[in-house]
């Protein structure tokens, strides 16, 4: 599939950004976030499934979906964060390197620690539940879809967590809908499919920067970020800290334990909230999520549109949308990973993912990580009439969204219109 074509640009103070009738205002995000701080964990964040609530169109009602969704809950990545924070603590206090604060956050973490220790990218029972839950919303709010016995199909990535979000999903459905039926399949055969490039998490993409990106990106990173001073609050000497660990790589390290203790399942008492003031955290958030949207979304700076590593998802959907309807499936699942939901977003351009921003002050208001929480989705809900025409209505996490193209009435879109805008 060729890269999309963006029909209408606009050009505003140096942003060059999809136009469109809801084009956010600059700050948008910043007081999304100031309301609810939580969207501060970004993707770690977790998952608040939304409500679709506008009416269908007379005469129709919902027949087939289709769900590309992200594992549930896990503990923090990467896999040793947890023991590489207590090594680096541990060392810094027996060489007499730590503050007052560093002693005090080591005798706090030393508590904590028994209960994460060396389970680094496992999915949680929270996790589970998220999925399981989805799963029982799902055929309550569309019984039409799971009347009488329902057929399915399933695939998942060979990363164990995907797996364990789609077994728990089908559970819910299941409990909720005895005659469901379902075959699915798991494994590196679908990474065309599931994980663009390979990669289960963005750090481990292998994806070449023009050089007007790693500049822009040290940019923005150096005026948002001072790893250093951040890691002085902890350490007598900086200097030492750096021969175990570059300060923005601990500074990471920190957040990324931090932000991921809603997630576990373990409940503790002290949640290390004093670690980060909220200014250090949006800031941390905001440099993460521009560094995500050049490698996932079309960022006019990267030489090649990112997000076209989706096409073949994308591809997949459609196409067996239509051989699903035909054969009688009326659910199809597809589980993956941030890195393969986000490009998918930006790929078919769902709300304002789609934009392309040279600013990168600006790319938060459009491209906004903090929707692609744990079990983030993306839903095809299609509907028929007795006719047989079929619109499709697109929900992200369970609220309705947009397309780039013009809809029938309100979040519906024609399906004919769909297959003609996507697969030129």
């Amino acid at each position: 599939m060729k890269k999309l074509a963006i029909a209408v640009l606009c050009i505003l103070a140096g942003v060059s950004a999809l136009a469109q009738s809801n084009d956010p205002a600059p700050g948008t995000t910043r007081a999304r976030i100031e309301a609810n701080p939580v969207l501060l964990y970004g993707e770690y964040g977790v998952y608040v499934p939304g409500e679709s609530l506008s009416r269908a169109p007379r005469g129709y009602k919902p027949f087939y979906i289709a769900i590309y969704c992200r594992h549930g809950a896990r503990y923090a990545l990467q896999e040793t964060v947890y023991e590489d924070i207590l090594e680096v603590f541990t060392t810094a206090r027996d060489s007499s390197k730590l503050t007052p604060a560093g002693e005090d956050f080591l005798r706090r973490y030393e508590k904590f620690y028994p209960h994460v220790a060396h389970k680094g990218g496992l999915i949680s029972e929270k996790g589970k539940r998220q999925l399981y839950d989805m799963g029982v919303k799902m055929v309550k709010d569309y019984p039409t879809v799971f009347k009488g016995r329902t057929e399915a199909r399933g695939v998942a990535t060979a990363i164990t967590r995907t797996q364990e979000s789609l077994k728990a999903f089908i559970a819910g459905v299941k409990e909720t809908d005895p005659e469901f039926s379902t075959t699915y399949d798991a494994g590196d055969q679908y990474n065309s499919l599931l994980l663009p490039r390979a990669a289960p998490v963005a750090e481990k993409i292998n994806l070449e920067f023009t050089p007007e990106a790693i500049a822009s990106r040290s940019a923005f990173s150096e005026k948002c970020l001072d790893p250093a001073a951040f890691a002085a609050k902890f350490f007598t000497d900086v200097n030492f800290l750096s021969r175990h660990a570059r300060p923005d790589k601990f500074q990471k390290w920190m957040r990324t334990f931090i932000i991921d203790i809603p997630s576990i399942d373990y409940e503790p008492e002290d949640k290390f909230e004093d670690i980060f003031t909220f200014d250090e955290l949006y800031s941390l958030w905001r440099v993460w999520n521009y560094g995500g949207y050049l490698m996932l979304g079309n960022s006019p700076l990267m030489s090649d549109d990112c997000s076209s590593v989706s096409s073949e998802s994308l591809k997949e959907i459609i196409e067996q949308a239509d051989s699903d309807m035909a054969s009688g499936i009326d659910l199809n699942m597809m589980f993956s990973h941030d890195v393969g939901l986000l490009p998918l977003l930006s790929y078919m351009n769902v709300g304002t993912f789609g934009a392309r921003i040279s600013d990168p002050e600006r790319v938060e208001d459009y491209w906004d990580s903090s929707y692609c929480t744990m079990a983030a989705n993306l839903q095809l809900i299609f509907y028929r009439n007795r006719k047989g025409d079929v619109l499709v209505k697109p929900l992200l996490n369970g609220n309705e969204t947009t397309l780039p193209f013009q809809a029938v009435d309100g979040p519906y879109y024609s399906w004919k219109a769909f297959k003609e805008y996507y697969n030129k």
